[in-house]
């Protein structure tokens, strides 16, 4: 039952990715943006 759930998760998340035209450069910067906001937030919390 997990497992389909799963396929269910993937095949939407491929057909929204396909509606919006797939992923930008835009999209990219603003994940490595959030990475690295993350981050320094674990480091700002343990000092």
């Amino acid at each position: 039952m997990n497992n389909w759930m799963k396929v269910i998760a993937a095949a939407g998340s491929s057909l929204i990715t396909l509606l919006y035209g797939g992923w930008s450069e835009l999209l990219t910067a603003l994940c490595v943006l959030m990475a690295i906001d993350f981050a320094t937030g674990w480091v700002a919390s343990a000092m």
